[in-house]
This record gives structure tokens, C-alpha cells and sequence, in this order.
């Protein structure tokens, strides 16, 4: 009797840990459909914005600049993201640099799938800097409206100029994985993922022309095309911690500044990722 009792305990035993050998091998098999949300810190290079309109008929407009017409460039400007984790206190989680991912691996044995991504990246042009502007605008030296060729200090009277709501980008991904590191019952698995991808970017910005200020609304004003390398922890096979560095090309071709005025500049960027996700299979 003692000797069935422990072959029935190998069996079982036996039977247990070859269900979690196969469980994860059939699962290959079938798709797998994942969604995260995490947060991003960026990086932007430097961008020529131009700026093309007719000054308002404004009290906060110069008389000698009222329905004359602007056409000018900011030279190499430089801007910084607004990440906003300082005071966790009053943490809103829609307000940081937010991101969010769902995505579909097909079946079979090589990790290829389909990916949607929308990312919240803030861009704000540094005030204060010097700048070389080059075009037509109105002159406080000279009180008209001149064509200029000059270094100047480019301050909030002069020019504010931030996609805070933010520069966002909504991107579809082709996806290539591989694992990393995999526990014998794949209990712990670290994945690799390669993501080019492209769609549009969808800004929402805050200009400011010679003291007259525009929030403006959300609106298709360009494209995006990027390549994103990410880390994968997976936990028995579902929740998962991921990490990513991500390039980008964005051209907005077409920015909302003031009222019926309009912008436009591209710059590359540099994201780093890190989120919580789910992923189960189909």
C-alpha cells in the first residue's frame, strides 16, 4: 500500500510539472493580446520653427503691428519636456507624460504581432534662450514691422511655444521579439522587442505671438516614424514590467498658434519608457 501511495505521489508530481512545461509551448501556438500604461521622460534635438500669420487687431498687439503680416523662424531652438513628477502628493495620473500600448502577437512559433500606441509627450521651448530669427515681424527697436536677420533673446512676451497637452504621438508598430531568459516552467521570462512604427501626431498647443496667447484644440497637424527597442519582465506568463528606448522623426507640418495663425517644425526625439502591463492569451 506505502509503495502505491508513493508511485501515485510520483505520478501526480510527474503529470504536475509536465502540464507546466506544456502549458507555456501550447500557448505558444495561440495569440497573445497584451495592453500597458506607464510614463516617459524625453529628449528633443534642436528644431527651426516657423511662424507664419497676420497680427490680431488687439489691444495687447503694438498699433504699428495691428493686421500686418508675420513670416519668421526661430533658428535651432531648444526645448525640454514638463514630466511634472515632483510633487506625488498631488500626483493626477493623466497629467505626467503618460503612454499607453495595446498590442496582438500572432500565433505561432516566431514573436511576430501588431502594436497601438499613443504617447503624451511634452514639448516646451526654453525661454530666455538666444536665438538666431530670421524673416518679417514686428521690430520693438524700431517700432514697424521689418525683415530681420539677427540674434535675439527669445522671451515669453516675445514668443512662448509648448505642445503641453502635449505634442502626441499616435503611432501603429510591426513587432519582433525574442526571449532573453526564460525559468525552466517559464514562471520568470524576460523578452526583447523590436517596434518600428508610424502614424500621426496629434498636438494640443499653448502659443504665445507679442503678448497675445492661443490653447489652442487637438488636431492632426503632421506625422511621426519611429523605432522602439523594449524589455519585457513577464510573471507567470501575464503581468508583466517594461522598459523601453525609443527614436523618433516628427514633422508637424501644420500647429495651431494664434488665431487663425499657424506654425510648423520637425525635430527627433528620444524617449525612455518604463510601464505595467497584462498580456493573455486568446
Amino acid at each position: 500500500m506505502k509503495t502505491k501511495f508513493i508511485l501515485l505521489i510520483l505520478f501526480c508530481a510527474s503529470w504536475a510539472e509536465s502540464r507546466a512545461q506544456l502549458s507555456p509551448i501550447t500557448a505558444k501556438n495561440k495569440g497573445t493580446f497584451y495592453f500597458m500604461w506607464g510614463y516617459n521622460r524625453d529628449w528633443f534635438s534642436k528644431s527651426d520653427i516657423h511662424f507664419k500669420g497676420t497680427y490680431p487687431d488687439s489691444p495687447l498687439t503694438p498699433k504699428e503691428a495691428r493686421n500686418k503680416q508675420y513670416d519668421f523662424t526661430l533658428v535651432g531652438a531648444k526645448a525640454e519636456d514638463r514630466p511634472q513628477f515632483n510633487h506625488i502628493a498631488d500626483w493626477d495620473v493623466t497629467i505626467p507624460q503618460f503612454y499607453y500600448r495595446f498590442g496582438y502577437i500572432f500565433p505561432g512559433e516566431n514573436i511576430n504581432g501588431i502594436e497601438v500606441g499613443f504617447d503624451h509627450v511634452k514639448y516646451v521651448m526654453i525661454s530666455d534662450q538666444t536665438l538666431r530669427v530670421q524673416g518679417q515681424l514686428y521690430d520693438s527697436t524700431t517700432e514697424s514691422v521689418v525683415t530681420v536677420d539677427r540674434d535675439m533673446v527669445v522671451s515669453d512676451d516675445f514668443v512662448h511655444f509648448e505642445h503641453t497637452n502635449g505634442a502626441n504621438y499616435l503611432m501603429v508598430s510591426f513587432l519582433r521579439g525574442m526571449p532573453l531568459l526564460r525559468t525552466r516552467t517559464e514562471m520568470h521570462t524576460v523578452m526583447c522587442y523590436v517596434k518600428p512604427g508610424a502614424g500621426v501626431v496629434i498636438p494640443r498647443s499653448d502659443v504665445t505671438i507679442n503678448g497675445v496667447r492661443k490653447n489652442n484644440e487637438f488636431h492632426i497637424a503632421g506625422y511621426v516614424a519611429g523605432l522602439e527597442v523594449s524589455f519585457r519582465y513577464v510573471l507567470a506568463g501575464h503581468v508583466y514590467l517594461e522598459t523601453a528606448g525609443k527614436g523618433c522623426y516628427a514633422n508637424y507640418t501644420n500647429v495651431l498658434t494664434t488665431e487663425g495663425n499657424s506654425a510648423n517644425h520637425y525635430f527627433t526625439s528620444f524617449e525612455w519608457l518604463f510601464s505595467l502591463g497584462y498580456q493573455f492569451h486568446l
